[in-house]
């Protein structure tokens, strides 16, 4: 039986963070910006790490900041690679920010009724139920 090597390949995290420093390598040349070395160092880093969590906020930040002009030749240029992973990460990355604000929203809703609940209740009856 031969060795294996399986235990060394990226994690999830590692690859998203990979994959996140290179579109905003990407992001930044096609803005004509300049490229933080943090910021491209994680992009050729294998195991790469975002321990400071600045990678999605800044990606996400530049592109919301964007002109649609801006979008559709950088984010959604079809015939460029780097677009198309640039794209398909931005739609992921806008459905977890629609589903983070409803279960916020939810999540608030639950705490209101909660609230209302209890205000209903006597001092006897909280106490009874260590609220």
């Amino acid at each position: 039986m031969g060795c294996r090597s399986d235990y060394m390949e990226q994690d999830g995290s590692e690859a998203f963070f990979q994959k996140t420093a290179k579109n905003l390598v990407y992001v930044l040349k096609s803005l004509n910006k300049p490229v933080p070395k943090w910021i491209s160092e994680t992009a050729e880093t294998y195991y790469a790490k975002d321990p400071e969590g600045k990678l999605t906020p800044t990606l996400c930040g530049l592109i919301k900041k964007m002109t649609k002009a801006q979008v559709d030749k950088i984010v959604y240029d079809g015939r460029k690679p780097e677009a198309r992973q640039l794209a398909e990460w931005w739609e992921s990355h806008q459905k977890a920010d629609d589903r983070r604000k409803q279960e916020d929203s939810e999540e608030k809703a639950k705490n209101k009724l909660k609230k209302q609940a209890l205000k209903k209740l006597t001092s006897a009856e909280r106490k009874a139920l260590n609220v």
